[in-house]
């Protein structure tokens, strides 16, 4: 059995009643929104509803199994709000001791928009000068060349030729996260952080990947790394659409944290936010087919699992940014939708290891409906049977508190306080119907239109000011990150977004999210 290192970061007792009460908190806001939804139905139907007088009314009522199929989903986010450790020695910014174990950040991106992967490289340089834990390098893996670029020994913009191919014809993300693998110089003992092309990094990140790094045994296969994602970046212009992504954000402490915690892929990876020994990663690669390379991480997480590779959670979070239309946000899912469907039905993998992420696409395929139908049955008061009725009361309130606890974990991490927070929690609940509207529409598009390609999300680079670059730079890493940032602009340095720089109030008290 692995014995975990301790490097008395995780748990820590300064953060124990923090996180105790973080947890009781995310329960007591669930307990209060299925109060609610129990009072609203008393109020509305005094008597507990009527009895079924027609086909429509006994349809109703058969389709309260669509309320039992979704609770595991309930479950699962539940179990990890339970366990999340929001405050850790990562988030809480304590100075930590430095590793020497090297670190390659790898972006990938198609390189049609220069502006963003350039804003996230200069993201990356600025966060690890403020928080130098370990040695690090920028691999910036694109299609096209990125012009303006930040070069030096620090960076490194691998270009994919037009006719490079894999054996097995990996497409997209894959086929450049292969040819990565095939020509990058990083040597095996080096971990790779995935980023996206927007993925900006945050110092609890860089805490929580040296802590990751720090706890696996040199001499055993190490453990496979994941986070929490926020995707507040935006939130002003952007608003419905930033809103609507803080499930992914309550999912990730949920269910993504829980089966973490349980060392195992259950229910898909994302591609972000991804650590990795360089020799785990070549374990599998990235060469695969290219109906696999839709969601070619939930197909890699699961081929690691055939290998007998586990994983973990990391502590810290990424920001990154939300689709800017309607379209892309249906692309966007309806892409996950059927990349997760292939890997849960024709992964070669042994079928242990898909069961659960059939159940859980499964439950993504009617969860919508569950939730439709929720509304339907509320005000119809049709009387089902008892348990199950209790049972769809718990999934209702688990998709608000979902919504709520996301929004609330973004804000205060983007430092939205007061008036302003309780307006955007507002209306994140009124919402809530919208957003199930956008959910339900990306499923039966996936369906009827089902996804062949890679779809990308456009992403828009932040504005950035600018200020002289310090004349006294105290340590190595400090110093390659400046020299980095001058290959730009030989006498500036780029600091923080505008939009949480000027546009934003300090965090509120509690510290940031992880």
């Amino acid at each position: 059995m692995r014995a975990r290192r301790s490097i008395g970061t995780t748990g820590d007792g300064r953060f124990r009643l923090h996180n105790v009460l973080f947890r009781v908190g995310t329960i007591l806001v669930f307990v209060a929104v299925l109060a609610a939804i129990r009072w609203a139905k008393a109020v509305i139907w005094p008597l507990e509803g009527r009895p079924p007088e027609n086909l429509w009314d006994e349809l109703l009522v058969f389709g309260s199994i669509t309320w039992a199929m979704i609770i595991p989903w309930a479950v699962a986010d539940l179990a990890g709000w339970s366990i999340y450790r929001r405050r850790t020695a990562a988030t809480h910014r304590d100075p930590g001791d430095p590793i020497d174990r090297p670190v390659c950040f790898r972006v990938v991106a198609r390189g049609d928009q220069p502006e963003v992967v350039i804003a996230t490289t200069l993201n990356i340089a600025e966060t690890m000068q403020r928080r130098p834990l370990f040695p690090y390098t920028i691999e910036v893996v694109t299609d096209l060349p990125v012009p303006g670029l930040p070069t030096g020994d620090l960076v490194t913009n691998l270009v994919v030729p037009a006719g490079y191919s894999t054996p097995m014809g990996a497409t997209h993300k894959a086929r450049a996260l292969q040819y990565a693998i095939d020509t990058s110089p990083v040597d095996d003992r080096t971990w790779i952080v995935h980023l996206d092309e927007e993925s900006h990094i945050t110092e609890s990140m860089i805490a929580g990947v040296r802590d990751h790094i720090a706890a696996e045994d040199p001499s055993e296969r190490p453990r496979i790394g994941q986070g929490l994602i926020l995707y507040h970046r935006g939130l002003e212009d952007n608003t419905i659409l930033t809103l609507a992504d803080s499930v992914r954000v309550a999912d990730d402490m949920g269910r993504f944290h829980f089966q973490y915690r349980l060392h195992r892929m259950l229910f898909g990876m994302h591609g972000s936010f991804v650590v990795a020994r360089n020799d785990v990663e070549r374990l599998i690669g990235w060469d695969m087919p290219p109906e696999a390379c839709i969601t070619e991480d939930t197909t890699w997480a699961l081929l690691q699992m055939e290998a007998g590779t586990r994983f973990a959670w990391v502590d810290g979070y990424v920001v990154e940014q939300s689709p800017q239309t309607p379209l892309d946000f249906l692309r966007q899912r309806r892409r996950w939708f059927v990349g997760l469907w292939w890997g849960a039905l024709h992964a070669p993998v042994r079928l242990r290891y898909r069961i659960s992420l059939a159940v859980s696409t499964t439950i993504w395929s009617v969860g919508w409906m569950a939730l439709f139908y929720s509304v339907i049955r509320i005000f119809s008061g049709v009387i089902v049977p008892a348990p199950i009725a209790w049972l769809g009361d718990v999934v209702f309130a688990t998709y608000i508190t979902n919504y709520t606890l996301g929004a609330w974990v973004s804000l205060v991490d983007k430092g939205v306080a007061g008036f302003a927070r309780a307006r955007y929690l507002a209306l994140q609940v009124v919402l809530v119907p919208v957003f199930t509207f956008l959910e339900a529409a990306a499923v039966v598009y996936a369906l009827a239109r089902p996804e062949t390609g890679f779809h990308v999300v456009r992403k828009t680079a932040p504005e950035r000011r600018l200020r002289p670059v310090p004349t006294a730079v105290p340590t190595a890493a400090q110093r390659a990150a400046a020299g980095l940032l001058r290959t730009q602009r030989p006498d500036v340095e780029p600091v923080e977004e505008v939009e949480e720089a000027d546009a934003e109030t300090p965090p509120a008290a509690g510290g940031r999210a992880s």
